[in-house]
């Protein structure tokens, strides 16, 4: 039977650790839930050794003299002791909804390097976002709809092959984990279920002006690999370089970097006609 290693880094997270580890500790097929503290200064160690305390699949681990490594580091880290053959990954301050894991294996095999799922965005005011992911794994990788570090399951042999999360990265972490993995192994499946809650916050990498630069830098630069390798593969087709266009050209719009745009403007026009379509649609039939 197969079994699943849960994943969690912990940076300051005292207010969220524990929901996040009961929304695991009974899911089927979880063989051990490891828990990775990156520096926390608050009480995220003591609620943590509580539950290792409670639940006997729970371990904790720290990097060198505690450092603060960031999550991709403690991510790693949790995957050198990682047992299972499949890894779910949690940020602390998420969670997962019953079915999740078991739900996800049951479309797997061996020779897939990840499960991409939908998620719930929860947002503070109280509303929520479905976030679904795309079909098409190469659209989906460009338009960022492939799923989420929490949402998706991860074959522990492919992330060895392609060593792990890349840690120089301060943002665009999980897709450029998955485009590494489709170079690797271009089997993958998807789960249609969205059963990962992912809270939202002011807090998020998204939201913070001082790490705004790196984060277009980062994925424009990801697009721009994706879109190359797809062209040397043979394998840019007329709706990826649709895909492609549209959502690049949106993203540097609303990012104030058009200097920076290489694709269709035919395709980017009919996009933005698109997209504005669907919205006086989606008022019409509400």
């Amino acid at each position: 039977m197969k079994s699943v290693s849960v994943i969690i880094p912990v940076f300051n997270s005292q207010n969220t650790i524990e929901r996040a580890v009961n929304s695991v500790i009974n899911q089927p097929l979880v063989s051990e839930i490891i828990l990775v503290d990156d520096g926390s200064t608050d009480n995220s160690i003591l609620i943590a050794k509580n539950l290792i305390t409670n639940h006997g699949l729970v371990k904790l681990f720290f990097h060198p003299s505690n450092q603060n490594r960031g999550a991709a580091a403690s991510r790693n880290l949790g995957l050198t002791h990682a047992q299972s053959e499949w890894v779910q990954f949690l940020d602390a301050d998420d969670e997962l909804l019953e079915g999740k894991i078991e739900g996800q294996i049951a479309v797997s095999n061996n020779e897939m390097s990840f499960i991409a799922g939908n998620a719930i965005d929860c947002f503070e005011d109280g509303h929520q976002h479905l976030r679904k992911f795309f079909h098409d794994p190469w659209s989906g990788l460009i338009a960022g709809k492939l799923g989420i570090t929490s949402a998706n399951l991860w074959n522990k042999k492919f992330l060895d092959k392609v060593g792990g999360w890349q840690e120089s990265l301060s943002s665009s972490q999980e897709y450029d984990l998955m485009f590494r993995l489709l170079k690797e192994n271009g089997k993958m499946g998807l789960c249609s279920q969205a059963l990962t809650k992912i809270h939202k916050t002011g807090h998020s990498i998204s939201n913070n002006p001082a790490t705004q630069a790196d984060r277009i830098d980062n994925w424009l630069k990801l697009r721009k690999e994706i879109k190359t390798y797809l062209i040397n593969m043979d394998m840019y087709s007329l709706s990826r370089n649709y895909v492609y266009s549209g959502y690049v050209f949106d993203f540097c719009k609303r990012n104030n970097c058009l200097s920076q745009y290489d694709g269709s403007r035919f395709f980017a026009k009919l996009f933005g006609l698109e997209k504005t379509l669907k919205k006086k649609l989606s008022q019409i039939f509400v």
